[in-house]
């Protein structure tokens, strides 16, 4: 089993008196990661962005782990290229 995120950034959410998000979020996100792949569940989360270097966020980082790659918006074909490498391990 795999799991394939495509984000455009971090967790956030806030409204009527709720906020998730900075390092709370990250710790939970960074939590079902690792429950997910205790399961056996190979994850791979993509980082999205036009920023003109190709460093991951601390908090991306934070949360996927070794799983985490930044791509730049004008070549996704890293997507698949990172894709058929995850598939083709055991």
């Amino acid at each position: 089993s795999y799991f394939i995120n495509i984000s455009d950034g971090e967790p956030y959410f806030s409204g009527n008196g709720f906020y998730y998000g900075g390092d709370a979020a990250f710790d939970h996100t960074r939590k079902m990661v690792m429950k997910m792949e205790a399961m056996g569940i190979k994850t791979l989360s993509y980082f999205v962005s036009s920023y003109s270097d190709d460093t991951v966020s601390r908090g991306f980082k934070k949360m996927y782990g070794k799983g985490a790659v930044a791509v730049d918006v004008t070549n996704l074909s890293q997507i698949t290229k990172t894709v058929n490498k995850l598939f083709m391990t055991k």
